[in-house]
């Protein structure tokens, strides 16, 4: 006997089914997951599939059900009665979703919420101003936009900031995503997290918190930070969140601050139990533009992918997304076959801007990313997101833009099998962006080993 695994949620998208593991199937697989909500036996799915079909011969109809129902068994879509199951993603999703759904899903996936802009930190690579906007979204306008996302199907949302926890209503905000069925996570640096708040938080219903870590020691990570002791801090709700057994996740960018101290990032993180890290290259967005001097050279990625590869192989409990970085970088560290074998497992985040993702800003701008900066699609107290998500000429150019459309990576001899980076950067989607030009570190990279000069 089976059951649908607890956390697998699924969405129709015209004949077709799309799971929030991003998983894509056909009508009849669809059918035979409906089915499977109040049936718990192959035997069973078949007699209401030859009901639904009786053209059918009984025996290829359970030839054929056999299959779908030992694939969702697989992928652990369903799990054997009286067993808990986990949470499988598809590995590079996005070339699926481009070749199953063209790129053209109803609604997006997952919704960044940006709920204030206001942030107690001094990060020397964020996009957030430092004061909230004096027309943010109160708490009852949030709630009517988690009312629109659960009408769109919408399977999770991130609530970030700024600083989320600097606005006294998130544990609220978070309930009512709960209570409609939206998966909620938090991005925090952590300063204001206490036992008492983790405990609303956890009451509230959040299905993960993202923590920052950007040292491995106090003054790396609290100068990079701008906080004095917000390391220590950090480590001590790691400990707490891991030993409460609250889903967690880990966020590091990386910079010349940190970058001798990623490998020792990693063994930390894994000593202390978080399940994972998420390596973040240094993105040219926001005062990462003022702080330009702290973006690694291409020579200094490729020195440190060759660390990270080698320490990885030592973690015990973390597992590890890789930094989205040009292909050319991971040739010329871990080798190509390394680098496909990273994306086949997922483990290099991919863009989804405009695609599968959206943002919604502090007063309810919706943008690709919470990284494409101050542009606006529309704004949500004028106009529906569905109307924004079929109309906005950004997203439908998104949806179509291809490898071979962006300069100067179009010409370089590992286009075909580069992941090219951000596509919804202000420097592409802002009022004098340029969506066909390539992300920066991108363009680099083709400056630096295209065009004929390595020195680095």
């Amino acid at each position: 006997m089976f059951k649908i695994n607890p956390v697998i949620q699924w969405r129709w998208e015209g004949d077709k089914v799309l799971l929030n593991t991003m998983l894509g199937m056909n009508r009849v697989a669809g059918e035979v997951l409906e089915l499977c909500q109040t049936c718990s036996t192959i035997d069973d799915v078949v007699t209401k599939m030859v009901e639904k079909y009786p053209g059918v011969l009984h025996e290829k109809m359970y030839n054929d059900t056999n299959k779908i129902i030992q694939l969702f068994l697989q992928r652990e879509i369903l799990i054997p009665e009286g067993e808990t199951g986990g949470f499988v993603f598809t590995p590079f999703f996005m070339q699926y979703i481009d070749s199953f759904f063209n790129n053209q899903l109803n609604a997006p996936v997952r919704v960044g919420c940006e709920i204030t802009s206001a942030c107690n930190a001094r990060c020397m690579h964020c996009y957030a101003s430092f004061s909230p906007d004096s027309d943010e979204l109160t708490t009852e306008e949030w709630k009517r936009i988690i009312d629109q996302l659960h009408g769109l199907h919408v399977f999770g949302v991130s609530f970030t900031g700024g600083e989320p926890l600097l606005r006294s209503d998130v544990e609220e905000i978070v309930l009512y995503a709960h209570e409609k069925g939206i998966r909620a996570t938090l991005a925090t640096n952590g300063s204001l997290l206490t036992k008492e708040r983790i405990e609303r938080l956890k009451k509230a219903g959040i299905d993960a918190i993202m923590l920052s870590l950007d040292g491995a020691t106090p003054e790396v990570h609290d100068r990079f930070r701008g906080i004095d002791g917000l390391f220590e801090k950090v480590i001590s709700i790691i400990e707490y969140l891991v030993k409460e057994g609250i889903d967690i996740g880990i966020l590091t960018t990386i910079s010349r601050l940190n970058i001798q101290e990623i490998p020792a990032i990693m063994g930390l993180v894994d000593k202390l139990g978080a399940p994972r890290l998420a390596l973040m290259r240094f993105i040219m967005a926001g005062r990462a533009v003022e702080n330009k001097l702290l973006e690694p050279s291409p020579h200094e990625y490729i020195e440190l992918l060759t660390r990270i590869y080698e320490k990885e192989k030592e973690l015990k409990t973390t597992s590890l997304l890789y930094p989205d970085l040009p292909a050319i970088f991971y040739d010329k560290s871990i080798g190509l076959d390394h680098y496909e074998n990273l994306k086949v497992k997922g483990a290099i985040e991919l863009c989804g801007a405009g695609i599968t993702t959206c943002a919604i800003s502090p007063t309810g701008d919706v943008k690709p990313c919470d990284l494409s900066g101050d542009v606006s699609m529309g704004n949500l107290r004028e106009v529906p997101l569905k109307d924004i998500w079929d109309n906005s000429e950004v997203f439908k150019k998104l949806r179509t833009l291809g490898k071979k459309d962006q300069k100067p990576c179009n010409a370089c001899i590992l286009n075909e099998i580069c992941l090219t980076g951000c596509k919804a950067l202000p420097s592409q989607v802002g009022d004098n962006g340029d969506m066909y030009a390539a992300d920066p570190t991108y363009a680099q990279c083709f400056a630096v080993f295209q065009e004929g000069s390595e020195n680095v």
